[in-house]
């Protein structure tokens, strides 16, 4: 819990989104890497959260699988809501 509530773990996580090029919908995760940027560069956090769990999202369900381990060591356990 202690992760979520620091804003460098959501700015590692975003990071990491941005590096991705395999999403089920390529569109929507471009347009989603650049509103991240753009929320980067207010230093809106709380949007950053959003996007990149909206990123999360539309990665394909074996790239879920290696996030996973992060997001559980960090102790949030994804729910059927959140991917």
């Amino acid at each position: 819990e202690i992760a979520f509530s620091q804003d460098d773990f959501w700015n590692a996580q975003f990071a990491q989104l941005w590096e991705e090029t395999e999403f089920v919908d390529p569109l929507k995760g471009e347009r989603l890497k650049e509103e991240g940027m753009r929320a980067l560069k207010r230093g809106d956090i709380s949007s950053l959260r959003t996007i990149v769990w909206d990123l999360y999202r539309l990665l394909p369900t074996w790239q879920q699988g290696k996030l996973d381990m992060r997001f559980s060591d960090a102790g949030l356990k994804r729910t059927r809501g959140q991917g």
